[in-house]
């Protein structure tokens, strides 16, 4: 089952939305998140977890002031892997986090997957036994 934790590391300053509130509190985004995590499930152990960090950083160079940080943590049985995305805008955090786990998924499933496993699983899509969507 898949969790979402939230947590914020420094004060937001006034007049700046705190991603921690708004992933609390959006549903739209709540739901984009869980809907974006779907698509690392294939490489997840039914047991496995994902959790979403969210921390503000202060950045002179951005639009804003700040710099949403957002980790996602997969813990695959003894395993953890993160991830990280840093922009102004949530959604492009988030998407950029995402990239970064499934890069760092796929490195851990070529690791662990021995090499006679994965030759059948590739005569197995090329023959057609599974559909790609």
């Amino acid at each position: 089952m898949n969790t979402i934790r939230e947590s914020n590391s420094i004060a937001n300053p006034i007049g700046v939305p705190d991603p921690v509130k708004a992933i609390e509190n959006d549903r739209e985004f709540k739901a984009y998140i869980y809907q974006q995590l779907v698509d690392l499930q294939p490489f997840l152990e039914p047991e496995s977890q994902i959790s979403v960090l969210v921390q503000l950083e202060q950045d002179e160079a951005s639009e804003n002031g700040m710099t949403i940080i957002l980790s996602l943590v997969a813990t695959i049985g003894d395993y953890k892997l993160e991830a990280e995305g840093r922009h102004g805008d949530m959604y492009e955090a988030f998407s950029l986090a995402k990239q970064a786990m499934v890069h760092e998924l796929e490195e851990y499933y070529n690791a662990a997957v021995d090499a006679t496993e994965r030759d059948a699983e590739i005569q197995t899509l090329l023959a057609g036994g599974y559909t790609i969507h």
